[in-house]
């Protein structure tokens, strides 16, 4: 059995995750994991420390589609390449399909990214990106995700890929959806002076 999680990245959790810091624990992560039921069961992740992905050809329409292109592949590279991890993405070239599982449509075995610029697009305008990994919950297979799409909000916001602060930057937000593609969940308790990649909301002064 296989069943869809959405995961929600929101600029209007900003205040609200902020607002807990105070709370937090002595010890605090820079992420949380996922698991097949709540916090118990497996550990949701890929089987194989290789994953495929393909970004949508057109990109953003606000942006260069080569600039925009190359922000994109970045944010996966961002995530190679670390002692602690032996992970590797496999850029597997361009899909013009934007029937992605993050946006309610269904699996079609590609872990493939692309802008929304239509109605499709349901989650508000404060909401940057959504990833929507399908996984095993039953069977010597669970937890195993077979397919993670992610869907950017390019029907309410302009993007950029200056870098510049306070605006909606490509790998700012890329990179973050690209932990929820391989398992990754959100650290509720960000540092507000050095937010962390998985902080629940972008941070303006791009060290996301």
């Amino acid at each position: 059995m296989l069943r869809p999680l959405a995961v929600i990245r929101s600029l209007s959790a900003a205040v609200l995750a902020l607002s807990f810091c105070l709370l937090a624990p002595a010890t605090v992560f820079p992420y949380a994991i996922n698991f097949t039921q709540n916090t118990t069961g497996e550990v949701v992740k890929w089987p194989s420390s290789s994953v495929k992905y393909w970004l949508h050809p057109a990109c953003s329409t606000d942006l260069n589609t080569a600039n925009c292109l190359k922000e994109s592949r970045l944010s996966f590279q961002a995530w190679e390449g670390h002692a602690c991890s032996t992970l590797k993405f496999i850029d597997s070239g361009t899909s013009s399909n934007k029937k992605l599982t993050s946006v309610g449509y269904g699996k079609n075995n590609k872990n493939e990214v692309a802008w929304i610029e239509n109605g499709v697009w349901t989650y508000g305008k404060y909401v940057l990106g959504v990833t929507s990994p399908y996984f095993f919950t039953t069977g010597s297979q669970k937890g195993h995700i077979i397919e993670a799409d992610i869907a950017m909000n390019g029907y309410m916001q302009t993007w950029s890929t200056s870098g510049k602060l306070n605006s909606t930057d490509v790998r700012n937000v890329l990179v973050h959806e690209v932990g929820h593609l391989f398992g990754l969940q959100h650290n509720l308790y960000p540092n507000p002076n050095n937010p962390e990649t998985m902080a629940p909301s972008a941070d303006p002064y791009m060290k996301s």
